[in-house]
């Protein structure tokens, strides 16, 4: 009976270790970027995502920022895209210009540029509101009663003359 109490209670005390245990995303600073970390490994945000599916509050917030980071950077690298064009297009023109004998150069496109920047301009605010949803949706898992921030389990063991007890918290 001795040795049966004593396997029983070894291994109650092990099930907390062997349970798959939910542990929180922290956010290191590293360098002007951040980091996401959970149990020491690096995430990605592939792997972010894979982890707040499961959490309906963090994958709707997660969702709105891929969708804003997205159009921000679509609205950056169009504008950036559109300034390039433009000023290749202005200086193919200049070196033609200057190829036919006339050195009136000042014939430079600069509605085009003005729209380039302007859409480059107009993507930052998306990028901005993406980046703070992003940290938002991190901070909705974290949140979650079962993200464990530190295994917890206790066993009270209580022996009296009328016979044993135990009790186990997880």
């Amino acid at each position: 009976m001795r040795s049966i109490i004593i396997a029983v209670i070894c291994i109650i005390s092990c099930m907390p270790a062997a349970a798959q245990q939910v542990s929180p995303i922290t956010i290191e600073k590293k360098g002007l970027g951040k980091q996401y970390l959970q149990n020491g490994q690096r995430l990605d945000r592939k792997e972010i995502n894979k982890v707040l599916k499961g959490y309906e509050g963090s994958a709707d917030e997660f969702r709105k920022s891929s969708r804003n980071s997205g159009i921000g950077v679509g609205l950056v690298a169009g504008g950036c895209l559109v300034i390039g064009a433009s000023s290749l297009i202005s200086s193919l023109k200049d070196v033609e210009t200057l190829n036919s004998g006339s050195l009136d150069v000042s014939g430079a496109n600069t509605g085009s540029f003005l729209v380039g920047c302007g859409m480059a301009l107009a993507g930052i605010p998306f990028m901005l509101k993406g980046n703070s949803q992003f940290v938002r949706s991190v901070n909705i898992y974290n949140a979650q009663p079962g993200i464990e921030r530190s295994p917890v389990a206790s066993i009270t063991v209580a022996i009296s003359p009328a016979g044993a007890g135990m009790r186990v918290f997880f």
